[in-house]
């Protein structure tokens, strides 16, 4: 009898002596047992669940799917199992993935050399003898000259209640653009993603650039909402709810909960009419999505608007229309989507006001276009009034969180020309006070394209302004400055830094550059991957995007530590705008 068929569970203090032994009893697993088998190789599993699967015996949270078409997402090894198995779905759902790596296991007999419910606990490498010394928890000792891992990527169990309750990574309770206080632009997906690495791009003609907006793997216009899967394939599209005799005038970006609902609003006109819907997308994890959407008419706002999230609190913050040319803040109850407040006592927002969310305390703070700082509490009570004026012009900041700081970089105006700072302020109280100021260098001074900053969990902070990047601590001081571009290639293609992504666990920030959307000529865009702690340049990613035009690009959207969405408008308003999604591995 091969010695792969001895039962180990005998005998469990002796040694067995196998070829192989191979952990997991996944796709992978089953597999390399089979075809060891063919080899004439003994060998042996052991797989710490009481089934085969893997990770689609783990991950069997409602709507789990594959990404990857069923037919090339199956054996290749026998034409006969290729005709005896039907797949009833393009893209196969656990379920059916489950149901598949069983019968595999049955039909070639797999599970006789298969010891279930048994974790290895350790597997050590004897030099002298060339061969592998390995021990389960249920007192197995093996000796192997092959140790074959077959755990894979994703046998981690998830589910969407473990991602709710494990998961205290504050990049998890996240917004696409506003609201998320260090403005990473960074998910933390509650769900294996199962993304092939294969480079991909994705198009779609929209009737307006200024309704376009992007926010976790899901892109929104006026007419539709589509879902893109981490390998660009179409997971669904949904229509929006119309509104009769309206068009669509304003919406805003989508932000999405651990549960994994997502939720945006939109505004429609129709002549001296006007009203809005807030509205919330579940199941969208599945090829059937849901979407209930309620009109409030207070929620109203002519131009893109913005929206955040703070689950803590159970809020939605997003801002409305003031009176004609401001906006205001406005909170809705995410579970009910009934408006709670409007704060309609303070003006000087402008148009674009810029607020972040403090996750801890339930604090929101926002810069209007008056450059007054204003901070409320969740229940809408001022805590800083609206005289409290930073001086110069900028709106874009983040918040330490710990330390109850702000960091913005700003214009001073009243000098000639205007010089380029960057200021810290404690808002820990209602007096604010400056903690220091950061003067440019010399050669980016004057310089009026900044990106928005991002802030680590020791309070440094990390921008651009071409040509250069560069760190500052939480006392003010440079740590490090990288050039991202020559003298020439500023020169000839009129470069701008356009934003900044930032991924704190693999300690990379991203930077996306490119020509001004004014310069008509000598077009060149690309991404800068740099270490945070030394400012080392990793890779310049350049982005051959297929045309000689000028775009308008948006930040990258990293999902995990896996991948990122970057995408981009073309065209030239109002004709059909496309927008474009392209896939890109992360460093």
């Amino acid at each position: 009898m091969p010695e792969s068929q001895q039962n180990l569970d005998d005998e469990a203090n002796a040694t067995k002596m196998i070829d192989a032994v191979i952990i997991g009893a996944g796709f992978s697993g089953l597999f390399m047992l089979h075809r060891l088998r063919e080899l004439g190789i003994s060998a042996y599993v052991f797989e710490k669940a009481d089934g085969v699967g893997g990770t689609w015996y783990w991950n069997c949270y409602p709507g789990a799917r594959c990404d990857i078409e069923s037919l090339q997402y199956s054996y290749s090894f026998s034409d006969k199992l290729r005709e005896e198995w039907h797949w009833t779905e393009r893209y196969a759902p656990q379920p059916e993935i489950l149901r598949y790596l069983n019968y595999v296991a049955d039909k070639f007999d797999l599970r006789k050399d298969i010891q279930f419910e048994t974790r290895v606990t350790a597997a050590v490498f004897d030099k002298t003898l060339g061969r592998w010394n390995i021990q389960t928890d249920r007192g197995d000792r093996v000796s192997a000259k092959f140790c074959i891992m077959a755990t894979g990527c994703l046998s981690k169990q998830f589910t969407i209640v473990d991602a709710i309750t494990n998961n205290d990574d504050p990049e998890s309770l996240w917004s696409n653009e506003e609201g998320n206080s260090q403005n990473t632009h960074r998910i933390v997906p509650s769900m294996a993603t199962n993304y092939s690495k294969m480079p991909w791009i994705y198009e779609y003609n929209l009737t307006s650039q200024d309704t376009t907006q992007f926010g976790q793997g899901a892109g929104i216009n006026a007419d539709f909402m589509v879902c893109l899967t981490t390998n660009g394939i179409v997971r669904w599209k949904l229509p929006l709810e119309s509104v009769p005799d309206m068009e669509s005038v304003g919406i805003s970006n989508i932000v999405s909960d651990r549960q994994g609902y997502l939720f945006y609003t939109i505004s429609w006109a129709g002549g001296t009419i006007v009203t809005a819907k807030i509205c919330r997308v579940t199941n969208a994890q599945t090829s059937h999505p849901l979407q209930k959407c309620i009109e409030n008419f207070q929620l109203f706002v002519y131009i893109k608007t913005l929206l955040a999230l703070n689950e803590k609190y159970d809020l939605l913050i997003t801002s409305v229309k003031g009176n004609e040319i401001e906006l205001i803040p406005a909170v809705l109850n995410k579970t009910t989507l009934d408006l709670l407040w409007v704060n309609r006592h303070f003006f000087g927002a402008g148009i674009h006001g810029d607020y972040r969310w403090d996750l801890n305390i339930g604090n929101i703070f926002w810069i209007g276009g008056d450059d007054h700082l204003l901070k409320f509490d969740q229940k809408g009570e001022n805590l800083i009034n609206n005289v409290t004026q930073l001086g110069g012009f900028g709106r874009d900041f983040v918040l330490d969180r710990q330390q109850q700081i702000i960091v913005r970089p700003w214009q001073n105006m009243s000098s000639s020309p205007s010089k380029f700072l960057v200021s810290s302020h404690d808002v820990s109280i209602q007096q604010i006070k400056l903690c220091w100021n950061w003067l440019a260098p010399p050669e980016i001074a004057s310089n009026a394209d900044i990106t928005p900053p991002t802030i680590d969990e020791n309070g440094t902070v990390y921008m651009s302004s071409m040509s250069l990047a560069f760190a500052i601590d939480s006392r003010g001081k440079t740590l490090w400055t990288s050039e991202l571009a020559t003298s020439s290639e500023m020169k000839k293609f009129e470069l701008a830094s356009f934003c900044i992504t930032m991924n704190s666990k693999r300690q990379i920030v991203y930077i996306v550059s490119g020509s001004s959307y004014s310069h008509k000529f000598n077009i060149l865009y690309f991404i800068t991957a740099i270490h945070m702690d030394t400012g080392k340049i990793i890779k310049r990613i350049d982005l051959n995007l297929g045309n000689d035009n000028s775009i308008i690009p948006k930040c990258p959207v990293l999902i995990g530590d896996e991948m990122f969405y970057f995408s981009w408008l073309t065209g030239q308003y109002p004709q059909l705008v496309p927008f474009k999604v392209i896939g890109i591995q992360q460093l």
